[in-house]
């Protein structure tokens, strides 16, 4: 009988400490720090959506402060995506309806692609964005300057960095070529008929 119980419980005694030591990794990796700073990430056919927590937007880029705990609330408008980034070992489903967090720390400055690792169309091999850590003291002066940036640009490429800020380079183009939108090439200075008949 003695043999038995050794034989029972020294396993049993190996399983329990291998099942705790697991969920204290699993708690580890899934409860973000307090000190996190939250984002919110929409996935949309073919792009990724950022909004800073101070209210500045991204499209396909993520700054963001070295060492600093960045937690990702992120849901899709269309189809399901899967928010991946191979450097940080971080992916997440992203589905329509429904909220995911995912959350790293970014520990060396540098640029980090983000891939989707859900097919999701035709556009899904063309849905590459980067997460831009920043050194210590340079993230502040670019959230600075996110801000307000088009103030401070010429007309022309103050409407480049919009349209591409905004995302609207995704479906229009500016030298005339076909995309999904129509192309923004000779709308400047020329008038427009509208449907109600004035121009």
């Amino acid at each position: 009988a003695i043999l038995e119980i050794t034989w029972t419980m020294i396993p049993l005694l190996i399983a329990l400490f291998t099942f705790g030591w697991g969920l204290k990794v699993f708690f580890r990796l899934y409860r973000p720090p307090a000190n996190a700073v939250e984002y919110q990430v929409t996935g949309k056919q073919w792009m990724w959506k950022i909004q800073h927590p101070t209210g500045q937007r991204e499209i396909n880029e993520l700054h963001v402060p070295i060492g600093q705990p960045t937690r990702l609330v992120m849901t899709s408008e269309d189809v399901i995506h899967s928010f991946f980034v191979p450097d940080f070992r971080v992916k997440q489903d992203v589905v329509p309806g429904r909220y995911s967090k995912v959350w790293f720390k970014p520990e060396a400055p540098g640029e980090h692609v983000i891939l989707c690792a859900e097919f999701c169309g035709t556009g899904h091999s063309d849905m590459t964005s980067k997460v831009i850590v920043h050194p210590v003291g340079e993230f502040e002066t670019w959230l600075e300057g996110a801000g307000g940036f088009l103030d401070k640009l010429p007309p022309a490429e103050a409407g480049e960095r919009l349209t591409r800020t905004l995302g609207c380079n995704a479906c229009h183009s500016a030298d005339g070529s076909r995309m999904v939108g129509p192309s923004y090439k000779g709308l400047f200075g020329s008038p427009r008929r509208l449907k109600d008949g004035s121009t």
